[in-house]
């Protein structure tokens, strides 16, 4: 873009998406490009950024998509399974024009007028993305989390019984010695027999959303965030200011920035549905990123110039678990003798599992490219040569 390698090498990524608004030309060499454009075996993109004019031009748009507008689908109306939420806004601006500046009665002007001479641009781009896939997940009914397994039954429908651990003991039966429990009364457990562990897992794990299956299988069917279809929230932001210092040399200097965020459902097999606040069953992968460039064209003759190109990069990524970076393992009162952040794997407990969503890890990147291109024009020839770091 402008010059500037815009790859993450490490991830092979980009590190800024330019707004739509504010590209000016693109160009996408497939095969035999010059040797001024490397570090990639297949096609490279070529991207001009917009510069202002002299007259003062603003733009804004809205994109809209919503599943309001949608309608659902068949199986989904079959099992009775509201339609996935899907909503995606992208909007934003942009403005441009020649810079007036306070002179203080500089060359006997208050104020300078760079029509003609120096120009600025700045192009704003908000994305917000919700979206999902439709899927079920087992989850312990209100009656359950209050102690009330009253009416549960078996895949045969025969009544399941919950007995009560502290009124085992051991009785005679013919010549062998065996443990026997007494049931808990109306199959239901005191509520101060139930771990506080439990109580806090139950209170950010979502509700069934169907309550007619006494066997509480597959009782909740919820649209989730995936790998593939990650909710997102995006805003990249460009400002770029042009000046001509003579006929024969101009620059400019751009700036990018934004915060490129998604997260979505963790990619195990046996993730559970995600909390409601985010907690467990979640990855989160936030990208920030800012980029710098400074070109300077310099004319020596019609038929001879010289580009020289400084661009600086700085992104930071991270895979990280829970809305929260926080010691989840000492809020929720299980032991943590190494002060891992994240949430707990708690699993094999007859319902959905509670894990984290990946593994967590961080990568920062910075990136000095510095560049100077001749170009000569000679007869029917053009001759380009230069060198870069």
């Amino acid at each position: 873009i402008d010059g500037m390698v815009n790859r993450n090498l490490w991830l092979s990524t980009l590190i800024m998406v330019p707004t739509v608004d504010s590209i000016q030309e693109m160009r996408v060499l497939t095969s035999n490009y010059s040797a001024e454009y490397g570090i990639a075996a297949g096609a490279v993109t070529i991207v001009q950024t917009r510069s202002g004019t002299n007259k003062i031009r603003a733009s804004a748009y809205e994109f809209l998509r919503n599943s309001a507008l949608d309608a659902n689908q068949f199986f989904n109306n079959r099992l009775g399974v509201a339609k996935p939420a899907f909503r995606r806004n992208e909007f934003g601006g942009t403005l441009g024009g020649p810079v007036y500046l306070p002179s203080f009665g500089l060359n006997g002007r208050k104020l300078y007028d760079g029509h003609n001479r120096t120009f600025f641009f700045i192009s704003r781009e908000g994305t917000e993305l919700r979206q999902g896939l439709t899927k079920t997940f087992t989850v312990p009914t209100v009656a359950m989390r209050n102690g009330d397994f009253s009416g549960i039954t078996d895949t045969s429908f025969r009544a399941i019984t919950i007995y009560d651990p502290r009124t085992t003991r051991s009785v005679q039966v013919g010549n062998r010695q065996i443990a026997q429990r007494d049931p808990f009364p109306g199959n239901k457990i005191p509520s101060s027999l139930q771990s506080p562990l439990s109580k806090a897992v139950w209170g950010f794990t979502p509700l069934p959303t169907d309550i007619t299956d006494p066997v509480f299988a597959s009782n909740l069917k919820v649209a989730v965030h995936t790998n593939g279809l990650p909710n997102l929230s995006d805003n990249p932001t460009t400002v770029k200011i042009d000046h001509r210092i003579g006929t024969n040399d101009n620059f400019f200097l751009k700036v990018n920035g934004g915060n490129r965020h998604t997260n979505f459902m963790g990619t195990g097999s046996t993730t559970g549905a995600p909390t409601n606040g985010g907690e467990a069953n979640v990855t989160y992968l936030p990208m920030d990123a800012i980029t710098a460039a400074f070109s300077w064209t310099h004319v020596f003759s019609p038929s001879f110039f010289v580009e020289t190109n400084i661009s600086r990069t700085w992104q930071a990524t991270q895979t990280i678990t829970g809305s929260e970076q926080q010691d989840w393992a000492k809020k929720l009162g299980l032991p943590n003798p190494l002060g891992d952040i994240g949430f707990p794997n708690i699993t094999n407990v007859q319902f959905m599992n509670y894990i984290e969503g990946d593994n967590r890890r961080g990568l920062h990147s910075r990136l000095l490219n510095v560049q100077q291109n001749y170009s000569w024009i000679r007869g029917t020839h053009n001759i380009q040569f230069g060198g870069g770091a």
